[in-house]
């Protein structure tokens, strides 16, 4: 079975959540034009409003949306012009470019492209690893075998993928605490989203008039169920 599919319902439940902040955040009439670095159709296609979006991956679908616009591109190297959008967005992407040095080189790009900035990524302190769907296994000091990807985890028991698969996908994961967010991105606010109380995610956040009072916000109270997209 295709774990994507399997996840589906899961990803749509927590990403049209945080899509509600992000548009009471960045209304459709102050952010014309979007560049989505690593990201998909999926995320948009939720949201049908006049935002002009650039898709950004290393990788194209064979029958791309025509309502949106497609490059082919790496992240760290993004060949467009210092502030040519209006806001960059990333989306569970930064934890997958490289190591370090590859996420800074990711996050100066987002933050030279564009004069708004939201970049989100997984919480390394948060209990469940989010790519395998394990407890605490992201937290185990030396790399994680293949036998406990494919026995233990739950993409693992879905998709049944091989030895190469499985390794390739662990190799390209570098979760990323507070402190590292807030020296990749100085200039944004770093907002936290929360569930069942835990810190789930960070989301570096450039405006105009930057403010700390999103910090404060969990993503799953009633407020923020309530909050949807401002002109809708």
């Amino acid at each position: 079975m295709d774990y994507h599919v399997f996840v589906a319902d899961f990803l749509r439940y927590f990403r049209k959540r945080r899509m509600r902040t992000f548009f009471r955040l960045f209304a459709p009439q102050r952010v014309r034009t979007v560049l989505d670095v690593g990201g998909t159709a999926f995320i948009w296609d939720m949201y049908h409003d006049s935002t002009d979006v650039t898709l950004l991956n290393v990788d194209l679908p064979e029958k791309p949306s025509p309502q949106y616009k497609w490059v082919r591109g790496d992240g760290r190297h993004l060949h467009f012009r210092d502030g040519e959008f209006d806001l960059a967005f990333s989306n569970s992407v930064i934890e997958h470019v490289g190591e370090l040095d590859d996420q800074r080189r990711f996050a100066e790009e987002l933050r030279r492209v564009a004069k708004y900035v939201y970049c989100q990524t997984p919480y390394k302190w948060f209990p469940v690893e989010p790519h395998f769907i394990v407890p605490f296994i992201h937290w185990l000091p030396l790399k994680w075998p293949y036998f406990v990807l494919r026995w233990f985890t739950v993409r693992g028991l879905v998709s049944r993928f091989d030895r190469e698969s499985a390794l390739e996908i662990r190799d390209h994961i570098r979760l990323m605490n507070e402190k590292e967010m807030r020296a990749l991105f100085p200039d944004c606010d770093i907002c936290k989203e929360r569930f069942l109380g835990m810190t789930k995610s960070l989301i570096a956040i450039r405006r105009s008039t930057p403010s700390r009072v999103e910090q404060a916000v969990s993503f799953y109270d009633r407020r923020g169920a309530d909050v949807g997209r401002q002109g809708s």
